[in-house]
């Protein structure tokens, strides 16, 4: 049976399977969703092969299946727009988005510095239709401005006041999330 729905977390550049995170919470919280009909998949790595992942998940998920994404920093800042890219070009669209102060990030080293500045914003591919997100102004790297695409929707984000490396563990993010992918499931 394929997936008629997707839910996937992406972690950010200093999270690892060593330490339990955030995202790694509402990931545990989010299994609830799981069905024969919905995969809940353990949370990536922002950098994994998103070619490579994206065309595991086309395989499995059925026609017009949706897919709902929750990332953190790098995750949400580069990892998600590779994922969104690669099941875009395999027709697939990313129905929510749920970004957790999403840095950007340069794909050559020489551009990492960038990701400590507050800019330059991060555009949404055009097959998301919708974006939340929260984000910090206390210390950085910090969240960058996300600019829709076509018929995407950014709703307007959400500052919260902890510094980047806890606002993943913050309360507001997890409820966005998993309100997200209540109303985004049942709609």
């Amino acid at each position: 049976m394929k997936a008629k729905n997707v839910i996937l977390f992406i972690t950010g550049f200093r999270e690892t399977p060593e330490e339990f995170t955030g995202l790694e919470n509402v990931w545990q919280t989010a299994r609830g969703f799981s069905s024969p009909s919905t995969w809940v998949v353990k949370p990536y790595r922002w950098d994994c092969q998103w070619g490579q992942e994206a065309a595991q998940i086309l395989r499995g998920m059925a026609d017009g299946g949706q897919v709902v994404v929750c990332a953190y920093s790098w995750g949400a800042g580069y990892g998600f727009l590779q994922l969104a890219k690669h099941l875009g070009r395999g027709g697939a669209r990313i129905s929510l988005a749920c970004l957790c102060d999403p840095v950007y990030r340069h794909r050559f080293f020489w551009g990492l510095p960038l990701s400590l500045t507050g800019w330059p914003s991060i555009k949404i591919p055009y097959n998301v239709d919708l974006v939340k997100s929260v984000y910090q102004r206390v210390d950085r790297p910090r969240g960058h401005k996300l600019i829709a695409r076509g018929e995407t929707v950014v709703e307007v984000p959400v500052e919260l006041n902890l510094p980047h490396k806890q606002i993943d563990n913050s309360r507001t993010y997890k409820a966005m999330c998993l309100d997200s992918i209540s109303e985004t499931l049942y709609k």
